[in-house]
């Protein structure tokens, strides 16, 4: 399991060690239930930000993300990536409401198999009492985080 933190700031290298960037950004499916791939900063080795398929991944290593042989460093990032796909910047922060109404708090990470992509939960900050710190706390597997629009909102599958 990694979470999103983890990976985000993370070099980006090639099977041959190449380095080609840092991720700064995870993209979802529509409902959030998969990472379909990872976005690597412009700068470094290209002059606009890539879009890494995360079927193109390897191994999430603790220093370093390494591509798959014959992944190039994936394609250019186009507009319409961020509008066809959910952005893990956009996720964070993202309050959630719980199925009965109920604010719960704001996304503060996203936690995801790092072998298949599939989403397994949510971390959300909970609000502190007086003089106390913010805290995070996992969503309980029996509730569905469903996307719409700027809110989540929890649903039971049991």
């Amino acid at each position: 399991m990694k979470t999103g933190a983890e990976i985000l700031h993370t070099a980006v290298i090639t099977a041959e060690g190449k380095r080609t960037g840092s991720v700064v950004d995870l993209l979802f499916d529509d409902d959030c239930r998969r990472v379909l791939a990872l976005v690597v900063e412009a700068g470094l080795v290209f002059r606009d930000p890539r879009v890494i398929s995360f079927d193109d991944v390897r191994i999430f290593g603790p220093d370093v993300v390494t591509l798959d042989a014959g992944a190039r460093g994936g394609r250019l990032m186009r507009d319409d990536d961020t509008d066809a796909l959910r952005s893990g910047s956009a996720m964070h922060g993202r309050p959630v409401v719980s199925a009965r109404g109920r604010y719960v708090g704001p996304i503060a990470d996203v936690l995801f198999d790092e072998h298949t992509g599939r989403v397994l939960g949510f971390e959300v900050a909970s609000q502190p009492g007086p003089g106390k710190r913010w805290r995070r706390t996992g969503l309980p597997a029996d509730l569905t985080p469903v996307v719409a629009g700027d809110r989540v909102l929890l649903s039971s599958t049991a």
